[in-house]
């Protein structure tokens, strides 16, 4: 199921030759307005389920990281371990790969048939969401993803709307804006920098140098960088 939710519309399925020991990545910049009233910036990296992280820029600056088993967070000068719910904070993000990559991020994907999305039925695909809870792409007449349906522990159900399609130059259409609708509250993604390349496991690690952590260092020091 490679490529299932819309291989035809994105980047990451156009033939480009595979490096050795890379794979492919999502690489996003955002402006954020939110019903709130506050505003921020938001740059997201994807590349495995398990290699994949979130930085916030404003006020309150902060970069949420999953690698392998574990999830971390710096704020400033500190650093510490997150847990399940920061790593589906921190996958939750990643907007673009979950709608070109959801075969590989989901499992046990079963199609759905007929579901209501913004007063409108639709069809698509539902799968577990790593670490608990269900996600569904929802899909238009045509296959593209029209939003996403997150039902995760321990929060409100989140509703994901794609929206604003643009091509990019390499004629490729890509969701420019992106809406959440969680718990009463709207988080309006106004999409800068859409970018789907190659990457391995040292490019993550020079993005995101390990923090002082024990078992971020001990993990990192048992990998091999060719993977």
């Amino acid at each position: 199921m490679t490529g299932l939710a819309f291989c035809v519309l994105s980047a990451a399925c156009a033939t480009v030759p595979q490096q050795a020991c890379k794979t492919g990545t999502v690489m996003t910049s955002a402006e954020v307005t939110t019903s709130l009233g506050s505003t921020f910036a938001v740059e997201t990296y994807y590349r495995t389920p398990d290699e994949t992280a979130v930085r916030f820029l404003g006020d309150a600056p902060a970069l949420l990281v999953v690698e392998g088993p574990f999830a971390w967070i710096r704020a400033g000068e500190t650093a510490e371990l997150g847990t399940d719910r920061e790593r589906r904070f921190v996958l939750g993000h990643q907007f673009h790969a979950l709608a070109d990559q959801f075969d590989r991020i989901a499992t046990d994907i079963a199609p759905v048939e007929s579901v209501m999305f913004d007063g409108k039925p639709g069809a698509g695909f539902k799968g577990n969401y790593p670490t608990g809870g269900t996600v569904t792409l929802v899909q238009d007449e045509t296959g593209k993803p029209i939003g996403l349906i997150m039902d995760l522990p321990d929060e409100s159900i989140m509703h994901v709307h794609y929206s604003n399609w643009q091509t990019n130059a390499a004629g490729d259409p890509l969701a420019y804006a992106i809406a959440i609708e969680h718990e009463g509250n709207t988080f309006d993604y106004h999409y800068t920098g859409i970018d789907f390349g190659q990457g391995d496991r040292a490019d993550f690690h020079s993005r995101y140098p390990a923090p002082d952590i024990p078992e971020i260092t001990d993990f990192r020091s048992s990998l091999t960088l060719c993977a």
